[in-house]
């Protein structure tokens, strides 16, 4: 009669009825005890639901006299539920902030709807009971086994980024060079199982996940503020870097002729595209994310599928290194500034050359579109800041004011303002209508290299030959941070699309 009415139950659904068995059958229990539970959970109700199934096993799994430990039960369960991955015992312990010993109990109780595999990770038999768990519901019972899912992945979160404070360090690995190549080093594999444990590898590889799901990020915020939170080691020099407009890829060019694209949450190296016959000086997405530009000291811009890899147009018409390459807002057009003392102006689509803009004196080392693409500002070693008509090619301004190279320059998203950065240590913030000087930014120590503007215009970051990156107040030229982190010149800065971070490249390879 019991299995009549178990059946009944069931309504046909098999993970019920798979659930219930798991259930009976735990720990070898006696035939006595199994029919026992078998007819409390008939007696439940007549009609009692999967979800509510799912309610009396977590609740019979973690039931402890003590709050506070059933408290504590519930929330490993909710790590392994809002984990990115199916983890093992030992980082879900180490995640939750208990012991290995808690762990094996909870994932122990919980036989019913999970287990531990042969490789060592916990299991849910069913993805509903993830789904019923991850629901943020209040019920009417005093028991509510639920998660609310935003939350805990802010807990998360703040929880990786704990766990990288305290394991990362330089040279973990215990490397005797670091000019050797990963695959000269015979051992490495080895060194990296002894030296990285399981849970330093997840917090590295999903703290970014955990914080996209965060419902709020002022806890994640206060714990990663002042720090740099990911190091992407290249094999040479990087001279120049950007952020794909979804702010999911990263780009590099380097000494080693290649143009380098990374996942921007993982560190991994996407794609690696080769055809620059010399240093590539500077790159850029375009406003799509669908094409990546590079200009090298061969003289040449490249425009390459970022799909692909494929080389899509080579530019040439330079006849001297190409420092600087932007690609127009509107995506149509393609800007170059060279050691010929040029910026030419290209058709993004065709290849072909618009217009050559001359009047700097000396080699241009940057240059940038304004936000409606109608301008082109550019910085130059004869100390001069020019914006120009992209249309006309006419000069409109000429900013002067340093008293040294101008490494680097930028619009700021709303047009007003234009940024430069010099090799006289300061950053200049100008009126981009009348070409006044707005505010001078001293605290470098060396050439400034590098300049970008926030997205909402507010925020100036800057990198150096000091080996620093700092964040400005646009407003009132007060400085907000100083990163250090980079053992070596700091040669390009961005932020994110988000304005919530900034990504530097540097001398020293990473």
């Amino acid at each position: 009669k019991l299995l009549e009415k178990l059946t009944k139950l069931s309504d046909g659904l098999f993970i019920y009825a798979s659930t219930v068995v798991k259930m009976v059958t735990a720990n070898n229990a006696a035939l006595i005890e199994q029919v026992e539970v078998l007819q409390k959970i008939v007696n439940l109700s007549n009609h009692l639901q999967l979800e509510e199934l799912y309610s009396e096993i977590v609740k019979k799994a973690v039931s402890h006299h003590d709050s506070s430990v059933q408290a504590s039960r519930l929330h490993v369960l909710h790590t392994i539920l809002c984990a990115m991955h199916p983890i093992s015992v030992s980082v879900v312990a180490d995640l939750a902030r208990t012991t290995v010993e808690v762990v094996t109990l909870v994932v122990g109780n919980l036989h019913a709807v999970m287990y531990k595999a042969d490789d060592g990770m916990i299991y849910t038999y069913h993805a509903s009971f993830a789904d019923y768990i991850l629901k943020d519901l209040i019920t009417v019972t005093t028991f509510n086994p639920h998660c609310n899912a935003g939350m805990h992945h802010e807990f998360l979160a703040v929880r990786c980024y704990e766990i990288m404070e305290e394991q990362l360090c330089f040279n973990i690995c215990g490397l005797e060079s670091s000019f050797v190549k990963d695959v000269d080093v015979p051992d490495l594999e080895m060194r990296i199982e002894n030296k990285i444990s399981n849970t330093l590898k997840y917090a590295v590889f999903k703290w970014m996940a955990h914080v996209n799901l965060s419902s709020g990020l002022h806890k994640v915020t206060g714990a990663y503020e002042s720090s740099h939170m990911m190091t992407i080691e290249t094999p040479s020099e990087v001279w120049d870097i950007a952020t794909s407009p979804d702010g999911k890829q990263v780009v590099s060019g380097s000494n080693d002729q290649t143009v380098c694209i990374w996942d921007a949450l993982s560190g991994d190296l996407v794609k690696k595209l080769k055809g620059h016959t010399s240093s590539v000086l500077s790159v850029a997405f375009s406003p799509d994310g669908n094409q990546v530009l590079s200009g090298s000291s061969d003289q040449t811009v490249c425009i390459w599928d970022a799909l692909t890899g494929d080389l899509v147009k080579e530019l040439k018409g330079h006849t001297s290194y190409v420092d600087s390459v932007a690609f127009s807002p509107d995506g149509k057009k393609v800007v170059s500034g060279s050691g010929d003392q040029t910026v030419c102006i290209w058709d993004a689509l065709t290849g072909d050359l618009v217009k050559k803009l001359k009047g700097h004196t000396d080699w241009v080392c940057s240059v940038a579109f304004s936000p409606d693409s109608k301008q082109v500002v550019s910085g130059s070693h004869d100390k001069i800041v020019h914006i120009w008509d992209a249309l006309t090619g006419n000069l409109v301004k000429e900013l002067k004011g340093h008293t040294d190279w101008v490494r680097s320059v930028a619009f700021s998203p709303n047009g007003k303002q234009v940024v430069s950065g010099s090799n006289d240590q300061t950053v200049r913030i100008w009126d981009a209508l009348t070409g006044d000087l707005v505010k001078e930014l001293k605290g470098h120590t060396s050439y400034v290299w590098s300049v970008a503007l926030s997205p909402d215009s507010k925020q100036v970051v800057s990198g150096s030959y000091d080996g620093t990156v700092r964040i400005w107040d646009a407003l009132t030229g007060d400085l907000v941070k100083e990163l250090e982190g980079h053992t070596s010149s700091v040669l390009s800065v961005a932020f994110f699309p988000d304005g919530k971070q900034v990504v530097s490249g540097s001398n020293d390879k990473t």
